[in-house]
């Protein structure tokens, strides 16, 4: 007879296989264990990229550019950065961690990039566009022989007087007395004897002026400063049939009134040159 085996309570018998159930090593532990043998490891350490992180902060900060300008080199640094740490988590082989963070940090620089070169663009054309306007009732002022216009003009539009009678704007340029006077009749002068003015004064509507180029078109201290060619297209005296072309260059501001931060205006700065041959930096290809 078989012997009666003895099942005691207190016996601790396991034939179970092992648990594979990952085990945390503490409570403050980020990374899981198995105790499979053929199990994967997966307390692989994972670094966030310090560049993908960077490449985010210029991406958020070059946002500025649209109020700011001169932060567009921010958009620019926060391109290099984004473009960079992208590569460099990609090819980490799992190591390195921020994809998303890079991508949205270049995402955000291109923006800032683009828009602000765009709107800087559009800005400028504006300028030139209200430059030339100005600039043709000038010329057109000097064909009409308008002298109280042409010298107004000189001004910005809240220091003009084109309002008084002319007899009494006369006499105010003419019987002004102190410095202020002197200088104001010593420009006056000099505009009535400029060469330029002079000449297409002569000309009159037989000068046909077209705008050619911008030289220079800046925005500095709430200022724009703008430089102009335009070529003035007149018949030869033997044959009208024939026409010939000299070029001018006229240099124009467009100020903020200090009384009225929404007010600005367009004045003429220095007197036009005549440009007998435009220099090969002007020279349309």
């Amino acid at each position: 007879m078989a012997p009666e085996q003895n099942h005691s309570p207190n016996s601790t018998t396991d034939n179970s296989s092992p648990s594979t159930e990952p085990v945390r090593k503490s409570l403050f532990s980020t990374h899981w264990e198995t105790d499979g043998g053929d199990a994967r490891e997966l307390d692989t350490y994972r670094q966030w990229s310090i560049l993908a992180m960077l490449a985010l902060i210029c991406g958020i900060v070059s946002l500025t550019a649209f109020l700011y300008p001169s932060c567009i080199i921010i958009a620019a640094f926060g391109i290099l950065l984004g473009l960079i740490a992208y590569f460099r988590v990609t090819s980490s082989q799992g190591t390195l961690i921020g994809m998303r963070a890079a991508l949205l940090g270049l995402s955000l620089s291109t923006i800032a990039l683009v828009g602000v070169i765009v709107l800087w663009q559009y800005y400028q054309y504006t300028v030139r566009v209200e430059a030339d306007r100005f600039l043709h009732i000038w010329f057109d002022a000097i064909k009409a022989k308008n002298i109280r216009q042409i010298v107004e003009m000189k001004n910005p539009t809240w220091y003009r007087n084109l309002d008084s009678a002319d007899e009494a704007w006369w006499k105010s340029k003419l019987e002004v007395k102190g410095e202020m006077g002197e200088e104001i009749i010593s420009n006056f002068l000099m505009t009535i004897n400029d060469p330029c003015v002079k000449t297409l004064w002569a000309l009159g509507d037989q000068a046909d002026i077209s705008y050619y180029r911008t030289v220079k078109n800046i925005y500095h201290d709430s200022k724009d400063t703008v430089s102009m060619i335009y070529a003035v297209t007149i018949p030869q005296k033997d044959d009208p049939n024939i026409r010939e072309t000299f070029f001018i260059k006229i240099g124009l501001e467009r100020t903020l009134n200090q009384k009225d931060a929404t007010q600005r205006g367009w004045a003429i700065t220095g007197f036009p040159t005549v440009v007998k041959e435009l220099p090969k930096e002007f020279v349309a290809p």
